[in-house]
């Protein structure tokens, strides 16, 4: 069974900061890791590597990383996305919360609930077991393939029943 390395994308304009964190979870995490200082180069980076997760500032320059979420929503799903800001911004936490990501952080970030928020979106990262991410491991005997929506219990198709009311 091939293991896929994770590949965590930060996209942070400080750099200070982004270098800091990203110091700090290399002690802690071994992914790959690629750093963006923009929105669009963020977002270039995500189009060419397609990493499972990604920490991303709010207020960037040429696109903010709201856009740049809504954008990785709008082509896949199961990015987990940490949502990093100084503001303390009602509107623009609910905005985030509506793009599905996993955790929002205020700056300064507190390496304790970094480290909780990276846990948290590798724990819902879909298990793929293939580079398409169609072959899903469920257990250690159940795989379930998206692209054929079959369900594998020991190698062998499972039939599933789906039970409709009638009206």
């Amino acid at each position: 069974m091939m293991s896929k390395k994770i590949t965590l994308l930060y996209a942070e304009d400080e750099v200070e900061t982004r270098q800091n964190h990203i110091d700090y979870l290399k002690e802690r995490y071994d992914f790959n890791y690629l750093e963006a200082s923009d929105g669009q180069e963020a977002l270039s980076l995500y189009k060419e590597h397609q990493p499972e997760i990604i920490l991303t500032d709010i207020t960037m320059p040429k696109m903010d990383g709201l856009t740049f979420v809504k954008h990785v929503r709008e082509s896949y799903s199961h990015t987990k996305i940490v949502v990093l800001t100084a503001y303390d911004e009602r509107e623009k936490l609910m905005k985030a919360l509506g793009l599905d990501v996993v955790n929002y952080l205020l700056k300064p970030i507190n390496r304790k609930k970094l480290s909780s928020a990276i846990d948290l979106a590798l724990e819902t990262l879909p298990n793929c077991e293939d580079e398409q991410g169609y072959i899903c491991r469920i257990d250690n005997n159940t795989r379930w393939d998206h692209q054929t929506n079959e369900l594998y219990r020991y190698g062998e198709v499972v039939g599933l029943k789906i039970g409709r009311a009638h009206v």
